[in-house]
C-alpha cells in the first residue's frame, strides 16, 4: 500500500533534480512511497535524469512527461493519478531528509488526520533556518482543526506548501484544481482545502529541505514584480472562495483562511501600488476588480488595510484617496 505520494514538478530542472530524487530513492526507502516526477515540457535533461531514477526504483518513481502548463498543471496530474493514502508537493530543486520521510511513512500507516503538518529548513546565502513547531503545540496529538487557531497557536510559518501533508482522498473527493499557466498556486493547495479538514496533526520531523537560494525563482522580489497577472488571479479567486464559504465556516476556521489568504493579497497591492506601471488599462480594472470584491467583506477589508510597507499603511491611503503614496515617495521603494 502506498502511504504518500510525492508530486515533483519540474521544468528545466536538471541541474537540481539529482538532489531531490536521491533524496526519496535511498535503497532504505520503502516502497510504501510513491515519487511522481511531472517533467513539465522540458527542454533540457530533466526527463533523461528523472528516467534514470525511474530505473533505479521502479517501485517508487512513475515519469509522467508532458506538454508545458506550469506548476499547477503538474500538481493537478500528479494528484489525478496519486494512490498514495497522503499527498503533498516537493519541488524539483528542493529535497528532503531522507531519515525524516522514513519515519514519516511509519507514522502515515496509523494516521487518520486529514492534514499532517511537519517541520521546514529554510536554506539561505547566508545560511538556514528552521522552522519548528512551537514549544505550546502537543506533537502527536490528533487536533479538532474546526477549532484549531493558527495564529494563536503561533505556527502560520509551518501553513506552507513545504509543511503541509493533506488526505489524498479528501483532495481528490473536494476537486481541487490548481490554476495553470500562471505562478503561486501552491497558495490554492495550501488554503482551498483548508475548511474542509477535521483533523490534523503535528510531527516534530524535518521533512522538507527549501532551497531559496536559486536564482529566478518566484519568490524572488524581481520575479514577484513581474507576476501580478499572477497574484490578481489568485487574490481575486481566493477572496470569492473565502465569501462563498463564509456562510459554512466559523470564524477560527475563517481566520485560518485569512492567514494563508493574507500572503498572495499582499504581494498583489505591492506590485500593483508600489511597482508596477499604474498607466496600464488592465491593471486599473483589476484594482477596482479587487475592490469591488472586497468592500462588502468587513474582514477582508480589515486585512487589507493593515497592509504597510515600510512602515506606511499604502493599502489604507489607496482606498481613502485614491493615491499610490509611493508615487510621490519614490525613495522608500
Amino acid at each position: 500500500m502506498k502511504l504518500l505520494t510525492l508530486a515533483v514538478a519540474s521544468y528545466n530542472m536538471e541541474a537540481f533534480l539529482d538532489q531531490c530524487l536521491e533524496s526519496v530513492t535511498n535503497f532504505d526507502i520503502p516502497d510504501s512511497l510513491e515519487v511522481l516526477v511531472v517533467n513539465d515540457g522540458s527542454n533540457d535533461k530533466t526527463s533523461n535524469i528523472a528516467h534514470v531514477y525511474q530505473q533505479l526504483r521502479p517501485d517508487i518513481v512513475k515519469v509522467i512527461d508532458k506538454k508545458n502548463g506550469h506548476y499547477g498543471s503538474c500538481i493537478n496530474e500528479a494528484l489525478s493519478v496519486a494512490t498514495g493514502k497522503y499527498f503533498r508537493p516537493l519541488d524539483a530543486d528542493d529535497w528532503v531528509n531522507t531519515d525524516s520521510l522514513i519515519q514519516l511513512l511509519k507514522k502515515l500507516a496509523t494516521c487518520t488526520a486529514d492534514l499532517v503538518i511537519t517541520e521546514i529548513c529554510v536554506y539561505k546565502i547566508d545560511g538556514k533556518d528552521n522552522l519548528t513547531i512551537p514549544k505550546n503545540i502537543e506533537i502527536d496529538r490528533l487536533y479538532d482543526a474546526k477549532s484549531f487557531d493558527v495564529e494563536k497557536n503561533k505556527c502560520t510559518s509551518l501553513f506552507a506548501m513545504h509543511g503541509m501533508t493533506y488526505r489524498t482522498q479528501l483532495l481528490k473527493d473536494l476537486g481541487l484544481h490548481l490554476h495553470t499557466g500562471i505562478h503561486y498556486t501552491d497558495t490554492e493547495y495550501i488554503l482551498l482545502p483548508l475548511d474542509h479538514i477535521n483533523k490534523l496533526i503535528f510531527y516534530k520531523l524535518n521533512i522538507y529541505q527549501y532551497n531559496t537560494t536559486r536564482e529566478g525563482q518566484s519568490i524572488q522580489k524581481s520575479i514577484q514584480h513581474q507576476a501580478i497577472d499572477s497574484f490578481y488571479i489568485l487574490s481575486y479567486d481566493l477572496i470569492k472562495h473565502y465569501k462563498d464559504r463564509t456562510p459554512y465556516n466559523n470564524t477560527i476556521v475563517r481566520s485560518n483562511q485569512r492567514c494563508i489568504l493574507r500572503r498572495v493579497f499582499f504581494y498583489f497591492y505591492v506590485s500593483a501600488l508600489i511597482f508596477a506601471d499604474f498607466s496600464s488599462p488592465r491593471l486599473q480594472e483589476e484594482m477596482k476588480n479587487i475592490e469591488e470584491l472586497i468592500d462588502d467583506n468587513e474582514e477582508i477589508k480589515h486585512d487589507a488595510y493593515s497592509f504597510s510597507y515600510k512602515g506606511i499603511p499604502f493599502v489604507k491611503i489607496w482606498y481613502k484617496y485614491h493615491i499610490r503614496i509611493f508615487d510621490y515617495l519614490p525613495f522608500l521603494k
